[in-house]
């Protein structure tokens, strides 16, 4: 898939990213198929499709990076059971390699995101009369959160966002 997207994509920047997403993933099927064939065990079929030759891009670039950022997501919580349950060193060793690489993909894909305004960066938190004014400079989600509670006496127990609702605490 991520291949796909790569093909279709116009920006320069995003292009390099999705190859280079591709490239993680070879690798570290390459790795994991030595890793059982040296022990005997068959090896699983890749699934199946094949990209096309279209340029035509289904989908925006926003929508294409979010859902590599997912795939990273689901990568790094399948490699975490999968060191959690396993019985082998070797492969807890490899899979923390992997997480950090995935991560760091990741990572810079957050970047690019925050770059070209299709993800909000760090939120900051203004003390206003007992209220919490987050400096969102969009009206959408907003990724990391600090909640502070002015306690003093006759405080308001309630926080109002900018990307506007209202919560009681």
């Amino acid at each position: 898939m991520i291949n796909g997207f790569a093909q279709c994509t116009k920006e320069k920047q995003v292009n390099k990213y999705f190859i280079k997403g591709g490239e993680l993933a070879k690798g570290i099927v390459k790795e994991l198929t030595e890793i059982v064939l040296q022990d005997d065990i068959p090896v699983p079929a890749t699934a199946g499709g094949n990209v096309t030759t279209s340029t035509l891009s289904p989908f925006s670039n926003k929508i294409m990076i979010y859902c590599v950022s997912l795939f990273c997501s689901f990568s790094l919580g399948g490699n975490s059971l999968g060191t959690a349950f396993s019985l082998r060193n070797d492969l807890s060793a490899k899979f923390s390699v992997f997480m950090k690489d995935i991560f760091e993909y990741a990572h810079e894909g957050a970047k690019i995101m925050i770059k070209y305004g299709w993800l909000v960066g760090r939120t900051t938190a203004n003390r206003k009369k007992g209220k919490i004014k987050w400096d969102c400079k969009s009206k959408g989600f907003c990724f990391e959160y600090k909640f502070i509670k002015n306690i003093r006496k006759g405080a308001s127990n309630r926080i109002w966002f900018e990307c506007p609702f209202i919560i009681d605490i």
